[in-house]
């Protein structure tokens, strides 16, 4: 698989939808995030034509002057990214951190992609179902 098949819009779709069943181990209090991020990558699948890679995918939204329309698919592959990277930061932090609790590797990817882009109710809301996660023996069974 060369770069420019990752870069394709359905190869990044199939991956996240990988990714979001991860998300769905977290437990009851990230059922929300997973199902918001899964949201986004419909909507991104469903704006991107077979052949599409990110960028031809983007530069047509911007010929179009739809880039900035909140229902673009520029907008939710912005989100996608977030999402992404917080994943990624996760496990870094997963793995570098060891321990039974996964808080700490969580609180720190919340913080990195989101936090700047969320009210303080949100923020709020987050740092509250910290506690509700899984240890990181049950998610590895999961």
């Amino acid at each position: 698989m060369g770069f420019e098949d990752l870069c394709r819009s359905i190869t990044l779709v199939q991956g996240c939808r990988v990714g979001s069943t991860f998300v769905g181990y977290l437990g009851l209090p990230f059922k929300f995030a997973q199902l918001e991020f899964l949201s986004k990558v419909n909507d991104l699948n469903k704006g991107a034509r077979a052949d599409d890679t990110l960028e031809t995918l983007i530069d047509r939204e911007i010929e179009q002057n739809l880039a900035k329309k909140h229902y673009s698919s520029s907008r939710s592959l912005i989100r996608v990214k977030r999402s992404t990277i917080m994943l990624s930061v996760m496990f870094e932090q997963m793995v570098t951190r060891g321990g039974n609790s996964i808080v700490g590797a969580v609180s720190k990817s919340y913080e990195k992609p989101f936090a700047a882009y969320h009210g303080w109710a949100t923020r709020t809301a987050v740092f509250a179902s910290l506690p509700a996660l899984p240890t990181r023996a049950k998610l590895m069974v999961a």
